[in-house]
C-alpha cells in the first residue's frame, strides 16, 4: 500500500503548490509552502521504513529517515516562524481556529518526538543514557506517537479547507481534492504500520 501512501501525498502537496504560487499573499505564502514540505517528508521518512528486514537495511534507513524528520522539522519551523511574523505584522489573534490550535499542537508534538526520536536513535544515548535493551523496548512509543502526529497534521490540513483564504482562492473541486488526498494518503500509511511492532513485546 505504499503507491496509496505516495499517490495521497503526492497528489495533496502538488495541489497545495500550485494553488499557492497562483495566489500568492506576502510572507504568508510561505506558510503552506513550508508546511506542506513538512509532512511530505514526514511521510518519506516513515515510509523508508516500512520494511526493513536486514540489519543494513535497518541501518541505511534509520539514516533517511533521520535525514527526512530533519528536513521535515526545519520546514515547519520555517512555515510556523512565517505565519507568527505574519499574524504580529497584521496585529491579527494567534490561535483562533481550529486550523491554528491543531497545528500549535502538532508543533509541540513534533518537538518532542524530534528529541525523543534522538533520544533512543542515536547508539551513543542507548549506549550512554537509556541503555541499548531499554532504548529498543522505547523504540514501539516512538513508532506509535509518529503515527499520532501524522494523524494530528492531517486533521490540521483538513480544517485549513474551511479557513477564508482557502475557500476564496480555490474551486470546489481543489477543496475536494486537498480533503480526500490527504485522508487517502494517511489510510495508506497506516496500512504500512506493523502492530506487532508497537503493540508486540
Amino acid at each position: 500500500m505504499v503507491w496509496v501512501a505516495m499517490l495521497g501525498i503526492w497528489i495533496w502537496i502538488i495541489t497545495v503548490w500550485i494553488t499557492v504560487l497562483t495566489h500568492r499573499a506576502g510572507i504568508f505564502t510561505l506558510h503552506p509552502l513550508f508546511q506542506s514540505l513538512s509532512l511530505f517528508f514526514f511521510y518519506q521518512g516513515i515510509i523508508v521504513l516500512q520494511p526493513t528486514e536486514t540489519p543494513a537495511a535497518k541501518r541505511t534507513g534509520l539514516l533517511v529517515h533521520e535525514g527526512f524528520q530533519l528536513l521535515g522539522s526545519l520546514s515547519i519551523l520555517i512555515g510556523a516562524t512565517a505565519i507568527f511574523y505574519n499574524k504580529i505584522s497584521h496585529s491579527a489573534p494567534h490561535f483562533t481556529s481550529w486550523h491554528g490550535l491543531f497545528g500549535l499542537i502538532s508543533a509541540c508534538v513534533i518537538v518532542l518526538q524530534a528529541f525523543f526520536g534522538m533520544l533512543i536513535g542515536f547508539e551513543t544515548s542507548r549506549d550512554y543514557i537509556l541503555g541499548d535493551a531499554l532504548g529498543r523496548k522505547l523504540w514501539k512509543f516512538h513508532r506509535l506517537s509518529g503515527y499520532i502526529l501524522i494523524f494530528l497534521m492531517t486533521i490540521t490540513v483538513l480544517t485549513v479547507t474551511k479557513a477564508d483564504w482557502v475557500i476564496m482562492v480555490t474551486s470546489k473541486w481543489s477543496i475536494w481534492v486537498l480533503t480526500i488526498s490527504p485522508i487517502v494518503a494517511l489510510i495508506g500509511l497506516l496500512s504500512l504500520a506493523n502492530p506487532s511492532k508497537i503493540f508486540g513485546r
